[in-house]
């Protein structure tokens, strides 16, 4: 048997499961868990990156916000209580994943 691997990245948490000659199981992720938050911080002091169970709301020191729903008060008092040390960025809320998916394909295809 091919071994197969799944990669579920969820809007809570994200896991990756393999089937091989032995059958299905999860992986440990981060941590020993199999799953872990699935949440990713670019800091834009040091440019490192945090990911998972390190992502903490006090790692965040900015929200970049984009997608129409970011326009709405209930969303944004949501967002800034759940990581009240960072700041709010307003992105373009329409444009701006077109714009970095535009962006992407210009390095991977030009």
């Amino acid at each position: 048997m091919t071994p197969a691997c799944g990669i579920d990245f969820g809007t809570s948490n994200s896991s990756v499961g393999v089937c091989d000659a032995d059958g299905p199981s999860l992986l440990p992720i981060q941590r020993g868990a199999t799953s872990v938050p699935t949440a990713l911080f670019f800091s834009f002091d040091d440019h490192s990156t945090t990911f998972g169970h390190e992502a903490t709301p006090e790692a965040v020191s900015a929200v970049f916000l984009t997608g129409g729903a970011t326009r709405m008060p209930s969303v944004r008092t949501t967002i800034a209580a759940a990581v009240p040390a960072a700041r709010l960025i307003a992105g373009d809320a329409f444009g701006s994943v077109a714009t970095g998916l535009a962006l992407d394909a210009a390095k991977r295809f030009a």
